[in-house]
């Protein structure tokens, strides 16, 4: 579970990665031109080997949850990933959980993964919360598969919703902004996450992201989330290739703020001198906290 802009999904595609890569088999995503009309309108990432002459076999896939969820919608999602067609409207309960099962023995998948749950719980509330619980214990008690859930923190409603699935978790994992730097003596996690970023960037000539001044600038802008760093460097990177620039340093990243995001000079984090910079922050920092004001 995380707040937005965590890596939550990220985590999700280097772990499907990794996997693919370590066992051989092949990274496949439903929303690939290609893929697209393999499972209709259900967003799914396998990790799976598929030969001729040869069982499917997929260990892990990973299905999006959509925010109009009941136990029947998100049932029919994941016999539809699984089995690859979808299910008759008026088919019957035991029929298709008994064919999803045979499939999911058939295909030896150990885990499915559930991202974006929050959705459940944002949208459709509490009869929705139920019957998703009903649907990942199925999964975990008559499949015997294991279910990791992924969202942000409203997630958490659907074991608060459900005892029995509250006692099946066996364990949580809570993604957590970077620390300021500084502060707890873990500024280098932040650092060589920068760096780790600045290695795989197109450019002949190292990208200078990951120095104490620029470190400090990222941080208070994305606030220690890796979503929003890699964001930027995203629109930094496209800048500098379009203006023929050798690397990416803390100037191109001032002009990527001046004009993608149309931010002040005065408010320009990588315009800003060192001695502005800690009363900027704490401004930021309050912003951030201050509740919003409401009409009266």
């Amino acid at each position: 579970m995380g707040d937005t802009r965590l890596g939550k999904t990220t985590t999700i595609t280097e772990f499907l990665h990794d996997l693919a890569d370590s066992a051989g088999l092949k990274y496949v995503k439903t929303t690939d031109p290609v893929n697209g009309a393999t499972v209709g309108e259900t967003a799914v990432t396998y990790v799976e080997q598929r030969a001729s002459g040869k069982d499917l076999e997929r260990p892990v896939l990973c299905i999006h949850v959509g925010n109009r969820v009941t136990y029947g919608s998100l049932l029919r999602d994941v016999i539809t990933a699984v089995t690859e067609k979808k299910v008759a409207v008026k088919a019957d309960h035991n029929t298709v959980v008994h064919e999803l099962c045979v499939q999911l023995i058939g295909q030896k998948t150990k885990m499915i993964i559930f991202d974006d749950v929050n959705n459940i719980a944002e949208h459709k509330g509490r009869d929705a919360l139920h019957s998703a619980a009903e649907v990942f214990k199925l999964l975990m008690k008559i499949a015997r598969v294991q279910v990791a859930l992924v969202g942000m923190e409203s997630a958490l409603a659907l074991c608060r919703s459900n005892k029995q699935l509250d006692e099946m978790v066996k364990r949580r994992h809570h993604l957590m902004p970077y620390a300021r730097l500084g502060t707890s003596g873990k500024e280098t996690e932040f650092i060589d996450f920068l760096a780790d970023l600045s290695g795989q960037m197109p450019f002949d000539w190292p990208c200078a992201i990951d120095t104490p001044s620029c470190a400090l600038r990222l941080h208070i802008l994305s606030e220690g989330r890796p979503g929003s760093v890699t964001l930027l460097l995203i629109d930094a990177v496209q800048y500098a290739l379009e203006n023929n620039l050798p690397h990416v340093d803390s100037d191109v990243l001032a002009m990527v703020l001046h004009e993608y995001r149309e931010v002040p000079d005065s408010e320009n984090v990588f315009l800003i001198n060192e001695a502005e910079l800690a009363r900027h922050a704490e401004r930021e920092r309050q912003n951030a906290i201050r509740p919003p004001k409401t009409a009266v």
